[in-house]
């Protein structure tokens, strides 16, 4: 277990480092080194109307709720933990939260119980073990519990789809990292807010940390067409592409085929453009000079056809002479 950094007043217990690909399909045995505390239940000795409002609050929370005593065997759940875990309850209060929690053992009680002497509150990034054997990753919030006896509150959350969508997150930053094409993200008032290592290399940006906070229109020789290009898109909606003429930070000029679309949040709302570069000044080079060598081309048939239409117009004009001679 590895334990980050200390945050406000909030321990960290991180327990997800070295995970297996396949989830484990075992279920972990009992802890037989657990020694079970006596615990006296709230509801023996709460006032029924108190008894009632711990059970409804409880049952209201959205998280999986596991109360346990000081030892970590299991006293009280709620139907998220039912649900989450796939227990009944009844079997869940006969075994120890550690048996929950893959990488747990007895000091992480231990300790839990050390840190909460001083801390409101510990986090736990944990693999969780369902009853047949599977496993779903988790956020684990514990804090002490003041009943009629101390307990520990465990609030587990399944934190699936978080990773999930972190893990596609970091896909794509590699893919735009590694990408041939240059990438700009810019917000609204054209201040770049990422650029990819291609785009840094386009403008003779080393570092492309460098480019961040900068304002993206000083790299287009036109930077009021640029504005106006991504106007357009922002009231338009489309995706547009064209050729820009671009300037180094050596001060050498670059042509790019440019894309820009809007980029937006969940709700619709723009947040600014996304623009996507491909440096086609060799391509602009070698097409100007095959435009060069067809007009020079296109010069020399025209001289040579006006000069063989005089030579044609001096040979008739003899012809025509002769006769009188």
């Amino acid at each position: 277990m590895a334990e980050q950094g200390k945050k406000s007043d909030t321990m960290r217990i991180d327990l997800l480092p070295n995970r297996p690909e396949a989830p484990q399909t075992q279920p972990k045995g009992p802890l037989t080194s657990m020694t079970r505390m006596n615990w006296t239940p709230p509801t023996r000795t709460l006032h029924y109307v108190a008894r009632s409002q711990y059970k409804e609050l409880l049952q209201s929370l959205y998280d999986a709720a596991v109360v346990t005593d000081l030892a970590g065997d299991i006293v009280d759940v709620n139907n998220r933990a039912e649900e989450f875990l796939q227990y009944d309850s009844s079997d869940l209060r006969k075994m120890n939260i550690a048996e929950l929690i893959d990488g747990a053992d007895e000091s992480l009680i231990d300790r839990l119980r050390e840190s909460l002497e001083n801390e409101r509150h510990c986090l736990i990034e944990a693999y969780c073990i369902r009853s047949d054997g599977s496993e779903f990753p988790a956020e684990i919030a514990v804090n002490k519990l003041r009943l009629e006896n101390l307990s520990l509150c465990f609030f587990i959350r399944d934190i699936t789809v978080r990773m999930q969508a972190q893990e596609m997150l970091q896909l794509e930053h590699h893919a735009l990292q590694i990408a041939g094409s240059g990438t700009l993200i810019v917000d609204l008032d054209g201040v770049i807010v990422y650029a990819n290592p291609a785009f840094a290399g386009m403008v003779g940006v080393n570092d492309c940390a460098e480019l961040n906070d900068q304002n993206a229109w000083q790299f287009f020789s036109d930077s009021d067409a640029a504005e106006a290009m991504v106007q357009h898109v922002m009231q338009s909606g489309e995706t547009i592409a064209q050729e820009v003429a671009m300037r180094r930070t050596s001060g050498d000029d670059i042509f790019a085929q440019v894309s820009a679309t809007c980029n937006r949040n969940e709700d619709g709302n723009a947040l600014g453009i996304v623009l996507s570069f491909a440096d086609i000044t060799e391509q602009r080079r070698l097409r100007g000079e095959l435009e060069q060598r067809f007009a020079d081309q296109t010069t020399q048939y025209e001289e040579t056809a006006e000069r063989m239409r005089r030579e044609i117009e001096d040979l008739r004009s003899s012809a025509l002479e002769e006769p009188n001679a």
